[in-house]
């Protein structure tokens, strides 16, 4: 806490006076605000009894001392400026008083006159400027329209669609390539299928058909069927060899079964290839004891080129009596 502390001489100037009525003035709101005999919101001024007086906890300011009378003011203590902590943290306060600094670029660094101009001086003239304003006045209420590429000069592969140009695919024929995919995964497809055929892959083949022999012709020719004779809930159908190409992306097989019953629990198809596999339920409404055509595909992409084993089984089997033929697997 800051402390105002002074002495009061008296006609000789060796000779200081102690227990007097002293009082002190703020000059500028003209309020009595210390009192060695304080009133009210007054603040005691303290006699040390040698003829030197102190008061605490005057806030900043400028002030006059009074001695016996609120008239007699004391000439050599008159308008005294007073500053306590509080300035002292305001002089000390960067944001406020920041430092004159031309090669600094920090918040508290301010530049001077000199550093200005010549920082001026490398800008646009003020004609320029005035050109520019002139240029720009009113320009951020138009609407403004950036079609660098008319409609017009778009080729029907491509669309401009809300400012947007966009990929617009339209195949005769979608063998390979999909209106349905986007650009990158026709160009996914595109490289397999000529992968496959550099490979030597022959991009769609044929892996695997059951045919009807007849090594000594006596009769009608048919199918060989798989029957499961429900006595397992796993059968396997068939198993073969499967050489993986670059570029083969699928394997799908195509069979007919017919179940002569209906079943207490779902008959399902699966199909794997080394560790990829895919299963699915095989629902008829009616099981009505004749033969319905199924498919099943895996994702081979991702295997590594190589020789895998293919299974083909039934699941849930053992429910009912199963009979599947005329069984195709094909890769793409």
């Amino acid at each position: 806490m800051a402390r105002l502390s002074f002495g009061i001489f008296g006609q000789d100037s060796n000779s200081l006076l102690s227990g007097l009525l002293v009082k002190i003035k703020d000059v500028d709101s003209g309020v009595f605000v210390a009192s060695t005999n304080p009133e009210g919101a007054q603040l005691r001024i303290y006699d040390n009894n040698d003829g030197t007086y102190f008061v605490d906890g005057l806030p900043s300011g400028l002030y006059s001392v009074y001695v016996n009378s609120e008239t007699n003011v004391q000439e050599e203590l008159q308008n005294i400026p007073f500053y306590n902590e509080d300035v002292k943290a305001h002089m000390n306060n960067l944001a406020i008083h920041r430092s004159i600094n031309d090669t600094g670029a920090g918040a508290n660094d301010l530049w001077s006159a000199a550093k200005i101009m010549s920082e001026l001086a490398v800008k646009a003239s003020q004609g320029d400027l005035e050109i520019l304003e002139t240029e720009v006045s009113g320009k951020a209420d138009e609407v403004h329209s950036h079609d660098y590429l008319p409609a017009t000069q778009v080729s029907s592969d491509f669309a401009i669609e809300n400012g947007v140009l966009k990929y617009k695919p339209s195949f005769s024929i979608e063998s390979i390539l999909s209106e349905s995919k986007s650009l990158n995964q026709n160009l996914e497809l595109l490289q397999a299928a000529i992968l496959n055929v550099v490979s030597g892959g022959g991009n769609r083949r044929q892996l695997y058909a059951d045919v009807a022999l007849d090594t000594s012709p006596s009769g009608t020719l048919t199918y060989p069927v798989y029957s499961n004779n429900m006595l397992s809930s796993y059968v396997d159908i068939l198993l073969m060899p499967y050489r993986k190409l670059p570029g083969d992306i699928q394997v799908t097989i195509y069979f007919e079964m017919m179940v002569n019953e209906t079943p207490t629990v779902p008959i399902a198809a699966k199909l794997s290839v080394g560790a990829v596999n895919q299963s699915a339920e095989l629902r008829d409404e009616n099981w009505s004891g004749t033969y319905g055509a199924y498919s099943l595909t895996v994702n081979v992409s991702a295997l590594s080129s190589g020789f895998y084993d293919l299974r083909f089984q039934i699941i849930n089997a053992n429910d009912a009596l199963v009979n599947v033929r005329k069984i195709v697997v094909v890769v793409e």
